[in-house]
């Protein structure tokens, strides 16, 4: 079960670049080492709006908003994930 996300997190190079409030509507523009991206947050869900990357794959995988979910291009080296409050009353298995 996906829970609802609580932070957009934006990895650049493998680095932690921006974290912003899924709640938050707010657009950003990212420069990477090949070009731009440009981010939306609305209304709980992100996206990416605009890519310099030849494909557009990271456009066409649409908006996230629960936790876990994420958008990846590769030619830009960027990965953007959901991440939200880690819960640990939940059961992992049951043994006899």
């Amino acid at each position: 079960v996906q829970t609802p996300g609580e932070t957009v997190q934006v990895f650049v190079n493998n680095k932690l670049a921006y974290q912003y409030d899924l709640n938050q509507n707010k657009t950003f523009l990212i420069s990477t080492a090949t070009g731009f991206m440009k981010i939306r947050i609305e209304n709980g869900k992100a996206r990416v709006k605009e890519s310099s990357c030849p494909a557009k794959l990271c456009i066409k995988m649409g908006k996230i908003a629960k936790q876990n979910q994420y958008i990846v291009c590769v030619p830009n080296r960027v990965f953007i994930r959901i991440q939200g409050e880690e819960k640990t009353d939940w059961i992992d298995a049951v043994t006899k």
